[in-house]
């Protein structure tokens, strides 16, 4: 009879070459961590989109506003 081999636990391979399947954390904050599901790659993601969310209150986003409303108005 042969003994039959005990698999070894798969670590995720990190490529470049991947289609991501992200795995992104709920949102609590400005930016939520997501890991892919095939290859175990982390990555960062902005929870909305630039001047809609959490970042309308920093002086930068208000002078981003301020230059767009200057250049509609030109």
């Amino acid at each position: 009879m042969a003994k039959r081999q005990q698999a070894e636990p798969e670590t995720p391979e990190v490529t470049d070459e991947c289609a991501h399947f992200w795995r992104i954390e709920s949102p609590n904050g400005p930016n939520s961590v997501g890991v892919c599901a095939k290859c175990g790659a982390s990555e960062e993601f902005a929870n909305s989109m630039p001047g809609t969310g959490w970042d309308r209150g920093t002086p930068e986003a208000k002078r981003a506003a301020a230059l767009r409303a200057k250049a509609k108005s030109a």
